[in-house]
């Protein structure tokens, strides 16, 4: 996909992105950052399933399923996705993996500081960011904080899911030449 793996194949840390990357999909943010819908959810940073956990039992009860990403992402924080759905899912994803597919689902994130201690995990839900080309295909998102860092140098036919369309790639071209002063155009290069 277009919002494939922040800092892939570099030394760069994941960022975690928002888990809808596609416009059939329909969901809400709630006000208490959580967010609702049906539809396909990717993976918002690699990650392993940790619903068994004993500390973690009640939401488990609850009908939760609850991942923990396998190493601090950006700013050297934990992130931890609880997920409600029907569909029983893997131990492990990597980021911009499918999850789920056309299905209902209701999702919050919670952060925690070095090293993952489940009972240090921050009390109120937090979102993910959007990246630029998920703002593309889905539009802005209230209270999602936009990826500012993103590199589009990254976008190659390599990393591309399906073509592009034409207006996707005039707004890449605009933000590219417009907002980053034309650095980097050359955004879109065939294979080597």
């Amino acid at each position: 996909m277009l919002t494939t793996c922040i800092g892939k194949g570099d030394n760069m840390s994941e960022i975690a992105i928002f888990p809808i990357d596609d416009e059939q999909t329909s969901f809400e943010v709630l006000p208490n950052n959580s967010i609702i819908g049906n539809g396909n959810i990717i993976a918002p940073f690699t990650m392993f399933n940790i619903t068994d956990t004993p500390y973690l039992s009640d939401k488990k009860n609850q009908g939760w399923q609850i991942f923990a990403s396998n190493q601090p992402l950006t700013a050297g924080i934990y992130w931890v996705m609880f997920i409600k759905t029907e569909t029983r899912l893997r131990n492990k994803y990597f980021q911009c993996g499918k999850m789920l597919d056309n299905s209902s689902f209701e999702i919050c994130f919670r952060t925690c500081r070095k090293p993952l201690l489940l009972q240090n995990l921050n009390r109120s839900n937090v979102l993910p960011y959007q990246t630029i080309t998920q703002r593309l295909r889905i539009g802005k998102i209230d209270n999602v904080p936009l990826v500012n860092s993103f590199d589009l140098k990254g976008i190659d036919l390599l990393t591309l899911d399906r073509v592009l369309t034409l207006e996707e790639c005039e707004k890449i071209i605009i933000y590219r030449s417009i907002i980053q002063r034309g650095v980097n155009l050359d955004v879109l290069y065939p294979p080597k």
